[in-house]
């Protein structure tokens, strides 16, 4: 599995042009403990298959600590 952060580039920076497509574009640094954190606070409403697949995926991430894992 591979893991890239990206933000959207809607294509509107061009004044007095026509908006251009938008394009993927890297967007910095991955915090990946804050990520899971937030994720597991706003996970309550979510059915628990959908909740425990997407903490599975983000623990997979190289710079999640190992000793957190709820695996």
């Amino acid at each position: 599995m591979g893991f890239s952060h990206m933000a959207v580039d809607d294509g509107e920076q061009r004044l007095g042009r026509y908006k251009e497509t938008p394009i993927l574009v890297p967007d910095g640094v991955f915090d990946i403990r804050h990520i899971h954190s937030a994720f597991i606070k706003a996970s309550r409403s979510l059915p628990q298959d959908v909740t425990h697949f997407v903490l599975r995926a983000l623990e997979q991430h190289p710079d999640f600590p190992q000793s957190g894992r709820s695996g």
